[in-house]
């Protein structure tokens, strides 16, 4: 309280901070000492300390009647106001911060859980990202694409196929089902961890024939790499249930794939289920039950494809990431 004392009125009194020995009866100054304690307390809480000063100031202002004239601690100065009058005021600015800084983070909670319901990914497209590391030393870095080199795929079911497919139950108008993937052209990012040219990559002679190829036609050797889920979602309740989870990955030329992980989940259910996939591409039906959307952290599906090149050591892990 001392320091309190100190720090608000040290440019007023020489004497702030020090225990007063004469007893001036000014009571209402341990209210206003207290209030600001509480509100201080209460917008570090929840996380407006912005509003602090401007608060502060509009306490000792309202309770003093327009200025830092006396001091409530010290009586140096006579008060004019009774000390109901001052307990009154003192509470009514308490009240008044509580509820400015409630309303104040209850409209910033509102702007973000509008971007943050499961209401929007039906009008948004879904996020990705992108990742390369060196097997051998352990680097991972990201990976900056251009746009040609990605393909996002979106498309609601109806509510019929759904039924028919057991995605859903149609007992929801508020129900709605998707199926969403990202695929990646990474060729040009494992050439240059391999230190190739991407446009001129020598195929040796133990290559499978090009009719059997399923990469791009455009490069001579290429790598695709997909993850993507079908999933409900419930604007009215803000819930989202996975049904499947799915991914590939292509090769051609001198690239091809030695190995494959899978993994997916739905933060709010359970921990994340891992595949490892023996075949190029997979489509699990899944065990899911609705939970909670959450914006910042959604259901997600990662493809890692373990990529060599003929005739060279290492390999590169190529990890994408698709959000709902």
């Amino acid at each position: 309280m001392q320091w309190i004392h100190n720090y608000l009125f040290q440019d007023v009194y020489e004497w702030t901070g020090r225990i007063r020995t004469i007893d001036m009866g000014k009571t209402a100054c341990f209210v206003v000492l207290v209030v600001y304690v509480l509100v201080s307390l209460y917008l570090s809480s929840v996380g407006r300390l912005d509003l602090f000063p401007e608060r502060v100031d509009a306490l000792i202002g309202s309770v003093w009647g327009g200025g830092r004239s006396g001091c409530l601690v010290c009586g140096h100065e006579p008060i004019r106001k009774s000390r109901g009058s001052i307990m009154k005021k003192a509470v009514s600015l308490l009240l008044s911060v509580i509820v400015g800084a409630t309303v104040s983070v209850a409209a910033v909670s509102t702007a973000q859980a509008d971007e943050d319901t499961v209401a929007t990914v039906a009008t948004r497209a879904p996020e990705y990202s992108v990742e390369i590391t060196d097997t051998t030393t352990g680097r991972t870095v990201p990976v900056v694409l251009d746009s040609d080199d990605v393909k996002i795929t979106k498309t609601e079911i109806t509510a019929v196929e759904g039924v028919s497919r057991g995605y859903s139950l149609l007992s929801d108008a508020s129900e709605r089902t998707y199926t969403e993937s990202v695929q990646i052209d990474v060729g040009d990012q494992v050439a240059a961890a391999f230190g190739l040219d991407a446009a001129h990559v020598e195929q040796s002679s133990n290559i499978r024939a090009l009719a059997s190829e399923s990469g791009s036609s455009t490069k001579n050797s290429d790598v695709k790499v997909t993850a993507g889920l079908t999933y409900s979602a419930n604007a009215g309740n803000n819930t989202v249930k996975v049904s499947r989870a799915f991914g590939s990955t292509v090769n051609k030329g001198s690239y091809y794939v030695k190995s494959r992980d899978f993994f997916w989940r739905n933060p709010g259910n359970f921990g994340v289920k891992t595949y490892h996939p023996t075949v190029g591409s997979w489509n699990y039906s899944v065990t899911d039950n609705w939970a909670g959307y959450n914006g910042s952290n959604p259901p997600y599906a990662i493809t890692d494809a373990f990529v060599r090149v003929y005739g060279m050591d290492g390999q590169v892990r190529i990890s994408v990431t698709y959000r709902v």
